[in-house]
């Protein structure tokens, strides 16, 4: 480990562990060992470790028995933003980002579910040769699906789903 923590070599793994957190908004170390680390727990966890030395991510407070629950920081938002990696998600400025960050007690649960979802899937489709997952998108704007003024539904009708694969 380098003298000074903060200093970090971001990898591509990083950048994708980073935008994911963007737009997942959180996540806990076994859903970031699932999504990013192709299972490998002990090196998530000590990658995770140097990227929260370096200022990139966070924990949320939490009591001694709830699992640890990863967040994005505001450098890991800007380094992010200054990669260019955040212009799919609509050109969120710091303020938007961190109003997104204050996710309620209720609002976690669901969230947690959403990424309980997509690791089971991640799981599950390493176990498959030669398939992959190209995108697995959870950001609701950029799976928006409109419909309508066709037959009985001519009213148009907006569809924001949780997640799209």
């Amino acid at each position: 480990m380098p003298k000074h923590p903060s200093t970090i070599q971001l990898q591509p793994r990083d950048l994708d562990l980073l935008t994911g957190l963007f737009e997942s908004r959180l996540m806990t170390l076994a859903h970031a060992s699932v999504i990013h680390f192709a299972g490998h727990r002990e090196y998530a966890k000590k990658r995770i470790q140097r990227l929260k030395a370096a200022g990139f991510l966070r924990e949320r407070l939490r009591k001694a028995y709830e699992p640890s629950i990863l967040h994005l920081t505001r450098k890991g938002f800007t380094i992010l933003s200054q990669m260019g990696l955040l212009e799919a998600y609509s050109r969120v400025k710091v303020a938007d980002f961190r109003r997104r960050g204050d996710v309620s007690e209720l609002t976690l649960r669901h969230e947690l579910q959403v990424m309980d979802v997509k690791a089971a899937v991640y799981c599950a489709t390493a176990t498959i040769p030669d398939l992959v997952i190209e995108r697995f998108c959870t950001w609701p704007l950029l799976c928006e699906i409109r419909g309508g003024g066709v037959g009985w539904a001519d009213k148009p009708w907006v569809l924001r789903p949780d997640g799209l694969i």
